[in-house]
C-alpha cells in the first residue's frame, strides 16, 4: 500500500510499519540494459557488493545507460546470488 503524506515523502507501509524507501542510480551499458529487461535481474560486481548490501527490497533504483541517459527506473522486488555470468562482456572473456 502506498501513502501520500502531505504531497512530501511517498511512504510503502509493509507489514504495520512505515519504510522510506531509499532512491539509487544503477548504471551500465545499454547493451546490458537489454539483457536485464530481458531477463528481469540486475548484476553488480564483486567491488560493489557492499553498496548493494544496503539496497533494500521497496527502495526504488534509477537506471542510467552510458552514452544515453537515464532509461527508465523501478522498485526493488528482492535479491539474491548467483554465480551464473550474467553480461555478453563477460561470456566473452
Amino acid at each position: 500500500m502506498v501513502e501520500d503524506l502531505g504531497k512530501r515523502h511517498l511512504f510503502i507501509r509493509e507489514k504495520s510499519f512505515l519504510y522510506m524507501p531509499s532512491y539509487w542510480t544503477l548504471s551500465g551499458t545499454l547493451e546490458n540494459w537489454m539483457v536485464a529487461l530481458e531477463r528481469g535481474v540486475w548484476g553488480v560486481s564483486e567491488r560493489a557488493k557492499g553498496l548493494w548490501a544496503k539496497v533494500q527490497p521497496g527502495d526504488v533504483v534509477v537506471f542510467y545507460a552510458t552514452g544515453a541517459g537515464v532509461i527508465g527506473y523501478g522498485t526493488v522486488e528482492g535479491k539474491f546470488e548467483s554465480s551464473e555470468l550474467l553480461w555478453p562482456k563477460e561470456k566473452v572473456e
